[in-house]
């Protein structure tokens, strides 16, 4: 599936029975409930197979149509794949908000920027209609909060009461729409002044075709990024969030967050990496990368459990002025021989090798002790930089990313289900001179491994200080395929 395929409109009334097309399907693991002003996350399981009261629902729908409300699909062919909404009516203590009433997405295409794509045109919508913020009752699974947490919506401290009635257990959060020296975002980008100097800047760059190229040429010119790949593929989605200044049509300076949930000792933690941040030559010294990155630390330092970022050598001394700590992380390395056993290479654009590799690494990796869960990223990884690299080995189920540098092998990322050996894998894709491997990433075992302080070249790690930092008292690595 890509996103090329996907177009996206308002609907017509006719349309709306379509609904019925939406594929509602989700397993939930972990649910949010509010407990004295606080999100707490807890282990439930829910599986939601379809939408009830199908009737009822085609029939709101309709009548919000007639009322003058927004509905906006997202549309494969002809078949609607996601549809969201938004009331008119400026609602709350002082009229000034807009609520989001439907975001709804089938099961096949989520986790691919659609939700993304049809938020942004329902907060355009929303400042049509007059409002300063827009609302959401939002369902308590971990993902939709996370979800709306990562467009800038924030925990409402005066839930809207017929709402709050109507949702008792959902999370009620909110979002200003008017912000930055009293301007409106219009969902796209807004003009900000930096020493004197007008600039647009967009935090919306995916859902806009022309920023969207603009930005990838500036990550093509900076860095020999293609996002364009990445993008097409359909695996670039939500956890991916550039922030760009623009110079007329010319994209200047950026900084993306990446969204990545971090299992660390059976605990499941929000952590937001700082990534990408580049700036054309001719407009560095301007302090644009600065305006960037106290907007970002503005925006997420209180939606996430750490801030941190992989710095290279010449920007060192750039990052600790705004409270950034350096850390060191750790090399792990393994003794391997090969082994008998047979492997096959994958294609990442054969449909069922790239759907093994998707199945696969939903299992993770067991032999990890820290692991970072980002499909996008990886993907990203395994587009653009690891093609040749992709092994499946049939007898044990396993699929590894390796590639061989003299008499050691870099094992970059290893996916298989509990019970393999980790060196019975590996030796099956060691070489005869082979005698170690590389771990990317923290074993979960450490014996025979030799541990030391990271040899990486131009490559730093550095924490925000007043969150979670478990770099302090660990030798551990994030791993190799979890960096944006």
């Amino acid at each position: 599936m890509r996103n090329s395929n996907i177009t996206y409109r308002a609907l017509k009334r006719h349309e709306i029975r379509k609904f019925k097309q939406i594929k509602r399907h989700e397993i939930i693991e972990e649910i949010y409930y509010l407990r004295e002003g606080k999100l707490v996350l807890e282990k439930e399981h829910w599986e939601v197979t379809q939408f009830d009261h199908m009737r009822e629902r085609i029939q709101g729908f309709k009548k919000l149509f007639d009322e003058g409300g927004y509905l906006y699909g997202a549309f494969d062919g002809r078949k609607l794949v996601g549809l969201g909404s938004v009331c008119p009516k400026l609602i709350g203590k002082h009229c000034d908000t807009i609520n989001v009433e439907n975001m709804h997405v089938s099961a096949a295409y989520r986790k691919r920027g659609v939700a993304t794509t049809i938020f942004a045109a329902l907060k355009e919508k929303a400042v049509e209609f007059g409002g300063k913020k827009v609302y959401v009752s939002a369902t308590p699974s971990k993902n939709t909060v996370y979800f709306y947490m990562g467009l800038g919506f924030k925990l409402t401290q005066e839930p809207i009461q017929e709402l709050l009635e109507a949702e008792p257990e959902d999370i009620h959060m909110e979002m200003e729409l008017c912000h930055m020296s009293g301007t409106y975002d219009f969902g796209r980008s807004t003009q900000i002044l930096i020493r004197g100097r007008s600039y647009q800047f967009s935090a919306d760059v995916l859902s806009q075709s022309g920023e969207r190229k603009r930005y990838f040429k500036l990550a093509k010119k900076s860095f020999g990024l293609k996002f364009d790949t990445w993008y097409q593929s359909g695996f670039w989605d939500d956890r991916f969030i550039p922030y760009v200044l623009y110079d007329g049509r010319t994209a200047v300076s950026s900084v993306a967050v990446c969204i990545n949930e971090v299992l660390w000792k059976n605990t499941t933690k929000r952590y937001v990496q700082i990534s990408t941040v580049m700036t054309l030559p001719k407009y560095r010294n301007r302090r644009l990368n600065r305006w960037l990155m106290e907007h970002v630390l503005n925006e997420w330092k209180d939606k996430c459990d750490a801030i941190y970022l992989l710095a290279n050598d010449s920007v060192v001394d750039f990052y600790p002025k705004f409270g950034f700590e350096k850390h060191t992380e750790y090399d792990f390395t393994i003794p391997v021989a090969k082994a008998p056993g047979e492997y096959r290479k994958l294609n990442v654009n054969r449909a069922d090798d790239l759907t093994l590799l998707v199945e696969k690494y939903e299992q993770s990796n067991p032999f990890a002790q820290l692991k970072v869960k980002n499909l996008g990223l990886f993907m990203l990884h395994c587009l653009c930089f690891r093609t040749n690299d992709i092994y499946f080995i049939e007898q044990y189920d396993a699929i590894a990313i390796v590639e061989h540098r003299g008499n050691q092998m870099v094992c970059h990322e290893i996916l298989a289900p509990p019970g393999a050996s980790l060196v019975d894998i590996l030796g099956v894709l060691a070489r005869e001179n082979t005698e170690s491997a590389y771990l990317g990433f923290t074993p979960e075992t450490t014996e025979d491994c030799l541990i030391v302080e990271s040899q990486e070249e131009d490559n730093h790690l550095f924490v925000f200080p007043g969150k979670e930092n478990i770099f302090k008292d660990n030798k551990i690595m994030f791993p190799l395929l979890s960096r944006a």
